[in-house]
């Protein structure tokens, strides 16, 4: 029996998606992936279910974080790194992954954006800035695109027209 969570109910298991997800922060350089569950307060016995991965060595307030999108399938995914410490975050991009060739595939093709080598060294987190300006100075209160719920429900629309055109 699988848990409904969201508004659909999963094809896998939290733990296939678990492995599924390692793979993909893994291949980006982030270690130990965990599982995080928040229960709806509303009657519906929901969930809402997140992946949420650290850096590799003490390197600040650093993570990745994953979300199911639309949240309650596991076949599509967000993906965003918050570096808190270094005022930077990467934004959401939305990326396919039903098995691990696929997820390491989407890691290949989102490394410019999520590996961890990127915020690994001060010359490395300038070369980031450098090519994402609109992922730098971030602060918790920046009211930018990466946030709006405007663009994130564009991005939901867009799962339709094909993944390859969600990143920003």
């Amino acid at each position: 029996m699988f848990l409904q969570i969201g508004f659909h109910m999963r094809k896998h298991s939290l733990k296939y998606s678990l492995n599924l997800l390692s793979a993909f922060s893994t291949a980006l350089g982030w270690i130990n992936l965990s599982i995080n569950m928040h229960k709806e307060k509303d009657k519906s016995n929901k969930y809402i279910v997140w992946f949420h991965a650290h850096a590799p060595r003490k390197a600040g307030n650093l993570c990745l974080q994953i979300n199911e999108f639309p949240i309650g399938q596991d076949s599509v995914y967000e993906v965003c790194v918050f570096a808190y410490c270094y005022r930077i975050c990467s934004g959401w991009h939305v990326f396919k992954a039903r098995n691990k060739v696929e997820a390491i595939h989407e890691a290949k093709r989102l490394s410019s954006w999520m590996h961890f080598e990127h915020f690994n060294s001060l010359k490395f987190r300038n070369a980031y800035r450098a090519t994402h300006p609109a992922c730098a100075s971030y602060s918790a209160n920046k009211n930018t695109k990466i946030w709006s719920t405007e663009y994130r429900s564009k991005k939901k629309q867009d799962i339709g027209n094909g993944l390859d055109q969600l990143t920003m």
